[in-house]
């Protein structure tokens, strides 16, 4: 009978101490000696399977997954009761059920598959696909065929390719001679600025002399009018005289 159950974990083995009273009343038990206590509960149905055939699904539910009457994967969620070395015992699965044992990482819930109940089945199974596949690979027909298209569609490329290469080539010519079109323009226009500042000097020296010009003719305008003032004043004192 199980008389306490510790609330705290030993720190180095992370198990719990468990007290049960035995009778002991021939003393057949002693002090120190170690023993095996099985304590019976309810019973459940389960399936005692290998661990390797336990997985979890996308919803991170621990189970294992199945094939159905109709060849097509079922998961089953599942709970563990109890291990041994040798396997566990899982609950919560039909009575009977075909449970896969090789290939279940391969598969999803809802595939279709081919199942085989033997590793003989399965072994004489996939040695007729690769008979199959090798006596298509060994094919004579098959290769001509398939060597016809590689050297058609290598022939196709390589006509691209030269045909990209042709283009690529005049422009090439085109971008030299547009080049060379720009660099004459360039070297033009630099002379025209050339000329244009040249111009634009001369223009302001002209302005510049026209302003001078301009100074001395208002000068001589104004001499001018002296004069006449003074020719005129002479003449007027002449007659009176």
């Amino acid at each position: 009978k199980v008389v306490n159950i510790s609330s705290r974990a030993n720190p180095l083995t992370r198990t719990f101490e468990v007290d049960v009273s035995v009778d002991n009343k021939e003393k057949r038990l002693n002090a120190g000696q170690t023993a095996t206590v099985l304590l019976s509960i309810s019973k459940v149905w389960a399936h005692f399977v290998s661990p390797a055939f336990i997985t979890v699904s996308e919803e991170g539910q621990f189970g294992v997954k199945a094939v159905d009457k109709d060849n097509k994967v079922v998961f089953y969620p599942a709970s563990m009761v109890d291990d041994s070395p040798d396997g566990i015992w899982i609950k919560g699965l039909p009575q009977e059920l075909e449970i896969i044992t090789v290939g279940s990482a391969y598969v999803k819930e809802g595939h279709e598959v081919n199942a085989y109940f033997s590793q003989e089945e399965a072994y004489k199974a996939a040695l007729s696909k690769d008979l199959q596949s090798e006596i298509e690979q060994k094919n004579p027909q098959k290769i001509e065929e398939e060597a016809k298209q590689a050297t058609k569609s290598a022939t196709e490329a390589f006509e691209i390719a030269q045909a990209n290469l042709n283009k690529a080539k005049e422009r090439e010519k085109l971008i030299k001679s547009q080049s060379k079109k720009l660099k004459k323009q360039y070297e033009e226009s630099l002379l025209a600025l050339k000329d244009m500042n040249q111009a634009k000097e001369e223009l302001e020296k002209a302005q510049k002399d026209f302003r001078v010009i301009e100074q001395q003719l208002k000068y001589a305008q104004e001499t001018l009018e002296q004069v006449q003032n003074a020719t005129k004043t002479l003449s007027i004192e002449t007659q009176g005289e």
